[in-house]
């Protein structure tokens, strides 16, 4: 029985001999570690130094940044709203608002021109920052449209007399009553290349007729097809029997004269009927307007109705009356010069770089500018 015991202590003590061989202890680990680091310290440094002994900007490295600052002189170009300088070495312009402060942007590309001199870069006025150093080429051409806007123009002549008939007076004068009315259709003699006209005043020739009670209504109507006043009134204005002349009974026939300013822009080949109606609910004869021609003279004549402009009938006379008025005709072309900005090409380069970075610029907003 002992001989087993000391056996198995025998074989316990070769097996724990055994697998402490075949691992590492604390110390040997650290000591490892400390190993390895300078391992890779070393490997590290000596990357380090290669680096540094290998050109610092390539030509691919230089091409790239090059590139990267002309996307942003694109960028920025391309929405701009209007320009304050430009010139071969140098551009100055606004673009909207980045800021959110509702006030918008100036920005500023400049390069002196010399070689090897920076390109730089300020926004509203501040400290230039370099965008680009040693740079061999920044040049800047814009392409500018140039055209004429003609804007035609009119202007209003003086006033004139546009229409009258005078100087031929008749017995066959009309009295104007409750439900007789007179009217005259006038068609303007307006300049051959009138656009339009307008009246100004009406000239009447009339008598108080009876007790100088009453009123009358001088209008301003449109042509109906038949050429008789139609139902619109386009203007109005009103006489009280009492301004016109009377003594011991007896009356005489004087002018008057209604101003009319609201009436305008009518066709030339549209003419108005001057309209003359009783104003008041009195029956008797108000006034008594006197003729001066006869149908046809001077082509315009006169109309009446018996039954308060139910229906108009044409007479074979005329009114005597003065129509004025203003033309509209047309003046002369105004033309204009305006220059539109379209595009601007920019060459950049560095003197690193194996080729010329170039761009075409579209400007959105076409700005104008002044001549070039």
């Amino acid at each position: 029985m002992n001989d087993c015991l000391t056996g198995n202590k025998q074989r316990w003590r070769a097996t724990r001999s055994a697998n402490r061989a075949t691992g590492f202890s604390l110390i040997e680990v650290v000591a490892g570690m400390g190993v390895v680091s300078v391992v890779f310290l070393t490997i590290g440094s000596s990357l380090v130094l290669v680096a540094r002994a290998l050109p610092h900007d390539s030509p691919t490295q230089s091409l790239i940044r090059t590139a990267s600052v002309m996307d942003e002189i694109v960028a920025d170009l391309q929405l701009a709203i209007s320009f304050q300088q430009r010139d071969a070495r140098s551009v100055t312009f606004t673009v909207p608002d980045r800021t959110g402060d509702n006030v918008n942007e100036v920005i500023r590309y400049s390069w002196s021109g010399t070689a090897g001199d920076p390109l730089r870069r300020s926004i509203n006025g501040g400290t230039d920052v370099v965008m680009l150093e040693n740079v061999t080429t920044f040049d800047l051409t814009y392409k500018v449209q140039t055209r004429q806007i003609v804007t035609p123009t009119t202007y209003e002549t003086a006033e004139m007399i546009l229409r009258s008939q005078s100087g031929f007076l008749s017995i066959l004068n009309s009295n104007i009553t409750s439900s007789r009315w007179a009217a005259q259709y006038v068609v303007p003699n307006l300049p051959s290349d009138a656009i339009s006209w307008r009246p100004t005043r009406v000239e009447l020739v009339m008598a108080a007729n009876g007790d100088r009670d009453g009123r009358i209504l001088v209008q301003l109507r449109p042509q109906d097809a038949a050429q008789c006043p139609a139902d619109t009134v386009l203007e109005e204005r009103e006489l009280l029997e009492s301004n016109l002349p009377q003594l011991l009974g007896l009356s005489w026939y004087v002018s008057r004269t209604f101003n009319f300013n609201q009436t305008q822009g009518l066709s030339p080949d549209m003419g108005v009927c001057i309209v003359v109606r009783n104003g008041s609910s009195n029956s008797s004869p108000v006034v008594t307007l006197a003729h001066g021609g006869i149908l046809g003279l001077f082509g315009t004549n006169m109309i009446s109705t018996n039954n308060s402009g139910g229906s108009w009938t044409p007479e074979l006379k005329s009114l005597e009356f003065y129509l004025y008025g203003r033309a509209t005709r047309p003046g002369p072309d105004i033309v204009e010069t305006k220059n539109n900005l379209l595009s601007i090409n920019v060459r950049l380069r560095t003197a690193n770089d194996v080729y010329e970075n170039f761009a075409a610029v579209p400007i959105l907003n076409r700005v104008e500018v002044p001549g070039s």
